[in-house]
């Protein structure tokens, strides 16, 4: 059975709880114990006795425990406290939530050590444990660095695992940002150091049932002097192929799709224009359609099955 060992620690009379991967749940109760003690020698002695009740109860313990927390994935180091407190006040400093439900003394945030430009110092990987700043899963993430002994932030991120990759630009690992969408799919966001921050390079979606990875959103590309172009892909009911485009305010656009085999699909268009300047549905469920576009701006052709099973497609997309 897998199992994860926690590195804790404590503010007020709240324990905290990060995770980072281990072998086997029976092998990390004599290491877990140790912790738990540094941390907090009360919450110590109910735990303890659970963890060594049995490999059931421990199971239990250990799996509700990691529901209930947000995943740091990687190689854990230990922050140690006084650096616990900096990155508490900076946190407070850097975000309107942070400062809203929290004191600059809470740890209200999962963190890990990670040398992530082989200098043999570490940056700081935090994911937030505040209500204000997560969702049901997604939470705020953010990277810190030291320099001339001032915390610098280098990103802030969304979701619920934050992890380094063996890939790297300017001298620092590439951070990958993993979100969940829905029940079944997930969302990772590339990121990569440009000198100065972390910026976005890119997103991909994934099938948590298939493992199917696909592209976020794929842009149409008009060949020079064309005004119409064909798209062919596959998608599942929930698992849609998402098409950008740029256009302008009353220019015509016209899609048709065509199913090539599977189940039927049909597309959604969704564009700029929209209340308080946010999205709009231009149209919804089609297989065909034609008419003046609302705004300026970059639209989102979303191509989804009609039902179970896979449906490929051909899309071909016109703007005069």
């Amino acid at each position: 059975m897998d199992c994860e060992e926690f590195a804790l620690w404590q503010s007020g009379d709240d324990v905290f709880v990060s995770r980072v991967h281990l072998t086997r749940v029976c092998t990390c109760a004599t290491s877990l114990a140790a912790a738990v003690i540094g941390a907090s020698i009360s919450a110590a002695t109910n735990f303890v006795a659970s963890v060594f009740a049995a490999n059931v109860l421990v199971a239990t313990v250990f799996t509700a425990i990691l529901l209930a927390a947000p995943r740091v994935a990687g190689a854990q180091a230990t922050v140690p406290r006084p650096i616990m407190q900096r990155l508490a006040k900076q946190l407070h400093a850097d975000s309107p939530a942070m400062r809203e439900c929290t004191t600059k003394s809470e740890f209200n945030f999962y963190a890990r050590a990670v040398d992530l430009n082989g200098d043999k110092q570490p940056e700081y990987l935090l994911t937030s444990a505040n209500a204000c700043e997560c969702g049901q899963v997604n939470c705020s993430q953010w990277v810190y660095r030291t320099r001339d002994a001032k915390l610098e932030l280098l990103l802030q991120a969304e979701g619920y695992v934050l992890s380094e990759t063996k890939s790297s630009h300017n001298g620092y690992r590439d951070l990958t940002a993993t979100a969940r969408d829905n029940a079944a799919i997930v969302d990772h966001v590339a990121y990569a150091y440009t000198g100065k921050r972390y910026a976005r390079t890119g997103s991909t979606i994934e099938n948590l049932e298939t493992h199917e990875i696909k592209p976020t959103q794929q842009p149409i590309r008009f060949t020079r002097g064309a005004s119409s172009a064909t798209v062919t892909g596959s998608a599942d009911l929930a698992f849609p192929d998402s098409w950008t485009f740029d256009a302008r305010s009353g220019q015509t656009l016209t899609l048709n799709l065509q199913r090539t085999s599977g189940t039927p699909a049909t597309f959604t268009i969704v564009g700029p224009g929209g209340t308080d300047g946010g999205a709009r549905v231009v149209a919804d469920l089609q297989v065909s359609w034609s008419g003046q576009l609302p705004a300026d701006g970059q639209y989102t052709i979303l191509v989804d099955a009609k039902g179970d099973g896979r449906a490929k497609y051909a899309l071909t997309v016109g703007i005069k």
